[in-house]
């Protein structure tokens, strides 16, 4: 026997690997496309632990459930700003990672069992183990980017029980359908073409991601700009619009993808559609969540930026000195600003009596330390600039509100 002839392998494995050929050149693209979205997951994870900061308040307005879960789990009510919640945050953002890391590990196992010399392996007609597993566990992360985006709904939205049922009954079904796929999938590991009763249960898990997914967004989105004609200073209502257009960009990704792969699914089911997008889905879930996590430093920083660029310095002499108000309201329940005068507030705490533009009027009185015309101008200065944020953070929801709050004491938000 000649090693040509024993190197050649059956031909009914030679039948078998022309026919799992394209759907093998779906997987190897799926899997390299997983493990470049892999390292930026791992940067933005880098850059989101090295902050060591804690996560804005969001958890003081779930007051609701409280009578249920005080005695029972401690842990859900309590207080984001103590230690054991905000660990507990990370934690789940810890957890994600590492099972993206674990299924990548596994779909490496799986490329290189049956990429690598395939022709000369015998297929098994059932589903490797590293498949199963890998599919398994890749509902997690996207489980967990889901309830972390209706527990960010719920803080919007100021403990709205209807749009924070659907989200949750959105994400509930979801998994449920995912769940009886992989112990259909698990039971039946052998796809045959006529009778599978696995498959028929992806376009509903698909076209119930999607919905949850663009319900978060729409809501989320509805509730910000809602805030946003509530919002006193040019600083907060940048902010609040910002956040809105970080909603939309965190949920419509997956959306689409889940969108996209029920369609291909209906049309033309083959396999493939639902092997690639199966398999880079969870990690475009955790990618995005990490970046709406760590635009927030960057949108108050940004906003701040262009609040002292909008209102210049009270200081500044010529005709290019811009008279500015005092404050910006589009609703009158919002807070007042400006305090009546009382007997008994000091006189260094009243401001002249004129126009922001001018200093030809009567000056402040010189204290007997030297130091009247600081006082005068820091004063001047604040009224000129507008609200602070803790002020500003007064008609804001609880998760605004602790982000601005977080920036005077050197916290930044999650």
């Amino acid at each position: 026997m000649s090693s040509a002839t024993w190197l050649q392998p059956p031909q009914a494995t030679l039948d078998a690997t022309r026919a799992f050929k394209p759907f093998l050149d779906t997987l190897v693209i799926a899997y390299f496309t997983q493990v470049f979205i892999l390292g930026m997951i791992t940067a933005k994870a880098v850059t989101y632990f090295s902050r060591g900061s804690r996560d804005p308040t969001i958890v003081k307005s779930a007051r609701a459930p409280r009578w249920f879960f005080r005695g029972r789990f401690p842990l859900l009510v309590a207080d984001s700003s103590t230690p054991c919640f905000w660990r507990l945050y990370r934690v789940c953002v810890a957890f994600s990672v590492l099972i993206l890391w674990c299924k990548s590990g596994l779909d490496i196992k799986t490329i290189w069992n049956s990429a690598f010399f395939l022709p000369y392996r015998h297929l098994n007609p059932a589903l490797p183990w590293s498949i199963l597993t890998s599919l398994s566990i890749s509902q997690i992360p996207v489980a967990l980017s889901q309830v972390y985006l209706c527990y960010r709904l719920w803080s919007i939205s100021k403990n709205h029980f209807l749009s924070n049922a659907i989200a949750m009954a959105g994400t509930l079904c979801s998994t449920i359908l995912f769940i009886i796929y992989v112990i259909l999938r698990v039971k039946y590991p052998v796809r045959r073409d006529i009778q599978d009763r696995a498959h028929a249960w992806i376009p509903p898990w698909a076209f119930c991601t999607c919905f949850t997914d663009i319900y978060l967004s729409l809501a989320s989105t509805y509730y910000l700009l809602q805030t946003r004609k509530k919002a006193v200073g040019y600083q907060l209502d940048y902010m609040l619009l910002r956040l809105a257009s970080l909603s939309i960009t965190t949920c419509l990704p997956p959306a689409l993808m889940s969108a996209i792969m029920a369609i291909l699914e209906i049309v033309k089911s083959t396999g493939e559609a639902w092997a690639f997008f199966t398999i880079i889905i969870a990690s475009v879930y955790v990618l995005c969540i990490l970046h709406s996590l760590n635009s927030r430093q960057e949108i108050r920083e940004e906003a701040r930026s262009r609040s002292t660029m909008k209102n210049p310095s009270p200081l500044t002499p010529g005709p290019s000195r811009i008279e500015a108000p005092v404050q910006t309201l589009t609703n009158s329940k919002a807070v007042e600003l400006t305090q009546p005068y009382s007997p008994k507030s000091k006189p260094s705490s009243q401001l002249p009596n004129q126009p922001l533009g001018r200093n030809d009027g009567p000056k402040t009185s010189e204290s007997p330390h030297g130091n009247g015309g600081s006082v005068g101008r820091k004063l001047l200065s604040d009224r000129v600039r507008g609200p602070s944020p803790s002020v500003a953070a007064g008609c804001a929801t609880p998760e605004i509100e602790g982000w601005l709050s977080g920036s005077e004491s050197g916290q930044c938000g999650g």
